[in-house]
């Protein structure tokens, strides 16, 4: 199993479309699987994995959520939680 980067999102966000970018790249850097979902667009998955802002980024090792981060975070916090989550699946 590896991680995968769900990034729950919407196209009225500001702060979304700032942290998007940080994140698509950082998930192709590491070759994580990577979804984005907008909450206006689908209420099903923000409805199972409790989400109650946007941006809101959730680490899954399979099908637990092994971390979640809400709100713009810097490209080295987000960096230094993807590889710590790494070492944990490994």
């Amino acid at each position: 199993m590896s991680l995968k980067l769900l990034l729950f999102t919407a196209s009225w966000c500001q702060p979304c479309k700032a942290v998007k970018p940080i994140v698509q790249e950082l998930a192709e850097e590491y070759r994580l699987l990577y979804e984005e979902i907008d909450v206006d667009r689908d209420s099903t998955l923000p409805r199972l994995y409790g989400i109650m802002s946007v941006p809101t980024l959730v680490f899954l090792h399979g099908n637990e959520v092994v971390d979640r981060i809400s709100g713009v975070k810097t490209k080295s916090f987000l960096r230094s939680i993807i590889e710590s989550r790494l070492n944990m699946v490994v």
